[in-house]
């Protein structure tokens, strides 16, 4: 489940898919130096494979895993390449992730109202 905890994190709980696509993007190396590379400028992939010297489809393939765990996202800017091709900019989602186990908040309300009653 995952739901918003406020407007700069995410709560997910630890039956959450997107827990698994966390811990996979942030066990590869690579992807935690595209990660620390976007905190500090947006920039495209080819952008970033030139900069870290990676193979494009490495970065390819670990920013959709950012991208699949909530972690990068596309921005709106974009240019057309000689191809013809749009070319995506990205950048690091600016949220905390916060994952924990199941939250009963239903269960909370009442009781607290019980006990004030009381």
């Amino acid at each position: 489940m995952l739901e918003m905890a406020n407007r700069n994190s995410i709560m997910v709980d630890l039956d959450d898919p997107r827990v698994a696509h966390i811990a996979t993007a942030m066990s590869s190396k690579s992807a935690r130096k595209i990660l620390g590379l976007l905190s500090e400028k947006e920039m495209s992939a080819s952008d970033i494979a030139s900069e870290l010297k990676m193979p494009l489809n490495t970065v390819g393939y670990n920013l959709d895993r950012l991208i699949d765990s909530g972690l990068v996202l596309t921005t709106k800017k974009f240019f057309w390449s000689e191809k013809g091709k749009k070319v995506l900019f990205y950048r690091v989602a600016d949220k905390k992730i916060i994952i924990s186990p199941k939250w009963k908040g239903s269960s909370v309300i009442p009781a607290a109202v019980g006990i004030a009653l009381i």
